[in-house]
């Protein structure tokens, strides 16, 4: 074999050829984004503020959702009527571009199924039954 050929193979792979150090994807850590977090006065309270939220905890659960509307204002009338009919907790809550209502907090779908029944025999024929984080006394 040619010497100059197995020194120019030689200087090629040295010039081209990939370092031990090089970044391969595994080594990065990819974080979760850190959203800001948004207080509505007025429709939820500031837990950090609220010395009643240290006695609760959020696990995965059910509520039943009866409304949504692009206002607030039009959902206090149906707040007010769940209270007169149930004793459970009522959330109105904002999701983009949404308030929605909720109500209860239950660990299984089956136990949320019981109002859910109650709630479209009074007229919330439309209620529906959704997977959410809620909230669990200790």
């Amino acid at each position: 074999m040619n010497p100059i050929f197995f020194i120019l193979i030689l200087f090629l792979n040295i010039l081209l050829g990939q370092d031990q150090n090089t970044l391969k994807i595994k080594d990065f850590k990819d974080n979760p984004p850190a959203f800001p977090k948004v207080i509505f006065q007025g429709v939820e309270s500031d837990k950090e503020n609220d010395a009643s939220s240290l006695l609760n905890e959020e696990i995965e659960g059910y509520r039943i959702q009866v409304a949504t509307s692009k206002s607030e204002e039009s959902l206090v009338s149906i707040q007010k009527n769940l209270e007169k009919l149930t004793n459970e907790k009522i959330y109105i809550i904002f999701e983009l571009p949404n308030y929605k209502i909720r109500v209860g907090n239950y660990l299984t779908r089956k136990d949320a199924e019981v109002l859910l029944k109650k709630l479209s025999r009074n007229g919330y024929r439309y209620a529906w039954i959704v997977p959410t984080k809620i909230e669990r006394k200790n």
